[in-house]
C-alpha cells in the first residue's frame, strides 16, 4: 500500500475485500481529452445551466442529465452510436424514453459516430459526427461524456494475487461475490455481476413528465 506521503506498507490479513470503484469512461476520440468535458461528477456540480449541452451516450447516466438540463432551460443533443436509447433495455421501454425526450425537445443521433472535437466544454465546441444521413457539426457551449465506467482494477498488482478479471477489466467474481483468490472478494462497482433488473427499473422511472 502507498501513502500519502510517498511511503509503502505492507498488510497481511486472512481475508481481502475489493471495493475499487469505477471511473468514467473517456472514449478514444480526437481532442476529447483536450476538450476537458463533463463527467457525472462535473455535471452534478455545475452551478449553472449550459446554453447547448451536447451529451456523447444514450444510457441511463447520459439520459437522466440530459433530460435535467433540459428542464432547466439548456438546449440538448444527445449522440449514442447504438441503434437505440437505453440499449440493454426492451425495445418498447427504449421507444417510450425515446418518445418523452422528443416531446421535451432534446435532440437525439442515434448510430451516430463521434470524428473529432475541437474546443472546450464550458467555452465553445465544435462537435464533428457521421450520422447515417451523412457528416455534420455540432456547436455546443458544453460537452458532457456519459459512455459508460471502467474498473479501478488496473495497476494495483491484482494479478499478481491470482485475481482474474473479465473481458471489460472488472474483478471477475461468482455468484458468492468470491474472486479468483482464496479468501478474496470483489464489492460494488468492480465486481463483475450485473446489476439487477430492479435496480436497473428504478432509472427509468424518472422520464416521467412531471
Amino acid at each position: 500500500m502507498v501513502l500519502n506521503n510517498g511511503e509503502t506498507r505492507r498488510l497481511i490479513t486472512g481475508k481481502l475485500f475489493l471495493n475499487l470503484g469505477t471511473h468514467a469512461s473517456i472514449p478514444l476520440v480526437p481532442g476529447l481529452v483536450e476538450a476537458k468535458p463533463l463527467t457525472n461528477i462535473e455535471a452534478l456540480e455545475l452551478g449553472r445551466p449550459p446554453g447547448r449541452l451536447i451529451v456523447l451516450g444514450g444510457g441511463y447516466v447520459g439520459l437522466e442529465l440530459a433530460q435535467a438540463y433540459r428542464r432547466f432551460g439548456s438546449r440538448v443533443t444527445i449522440i449514442d452510436h447504438g441503434p437505440r436509447l437505453a440499449g440493454r433495455e426492451d425495445p418498447d421501454v427504449s421507444e417510450e424514453v425515446r418518445s418523452i425526450l422528443d416531446a421535451e425537445g432534446v435532440e437525439v443521433l442515434l448510430s451516430t459516430d463521434v470524428e473529432r472535437i475541437d474546443g472546450r466544454s464550458g467555452e465553445h465546441l465544435r462537435v464533428g459526427v457521421r450520422t447515417p444521413e451523412g457528416h455534420r457539426t455540432l456547436e455546443g457551449t458544453d460537452l458532457l461524456v456519459a459512455a459508460g465506467r471502467t474498473p479501478n482494477t488496473q495497476g494495483v498488482g491484482l494479478e499478481e494475487a491470482g485475481i482474474e478479471l473479465t473481458d471489460r477489466g472488472y474483478i471477475r467474481v461468482n455468484e458468492r461475490l468470491e474472486t479468483t483468490a482464496p479468501d478474496t472478494w470483489g464489492m460494488g462497482e468492480c465486481a463483475g455481476s450485473r446489476s439487477s433488473p430492479i435496480s436497473r427499473s428504478t432509472t427509468i422511472v424518472s422520464f416521467g413528465t412531471t
